[in-house]
């Protein structure tokens, strides 16, 4: 999964998402040369929530994962929590499926209470 990028990384690893749905487009008008327009706006329909969903999931999860270096408190305890690993949710949105990536932080003297920042 996509990790904390730069501005100019995101844009790249987005470019290449186009591109591949760009190429995907190309092969299956190569191999369907008499598609209709309906036909060719179904398969760009799907093609375009493929790219949107893999393309939001770097735009999001390239900025933030909710890891810091200091670890967040624990609300019930107000003690320091501990890193365990990073957590991943799928959602099914509008434009697309995307695979967010989230911080998990435990507290290990209230054992089940846990968060995944951010938000």
């Amino acid at each position: 999964m996509t990790r904390p990028m730069s501005r100019q990384e995101r844009k790249v690893a987005f470019m290449k998402q186009a591109e591949q749905m760009f190429e995907e487009l190309e092969s299956w008008y190569d191999q369907n040369p008499a598609a209709s327009f309906e036909e060719i706006e179904i398969q760009a329909r799907q093609a375009r929530r493929k790219m949107m969903g893999k393309s939001l999931g770097i735009m999001i999860n390239g900025r933030d994962v909710g890891k810091t270096t200091e670890a967040p408190r624990c609300a019930k305890c107000d003690e320091a929590m501990v890193f365990k690993d990073y957590r991943r949710k799928k959602l099914y949105g509008l434009e697309g499926e995307t695979k967010l990536e989230r911080a998990h932080y435990v507290c290990e003297t209230c054992e089940k209470q846990a968060i995944f920042p951010p938000g």
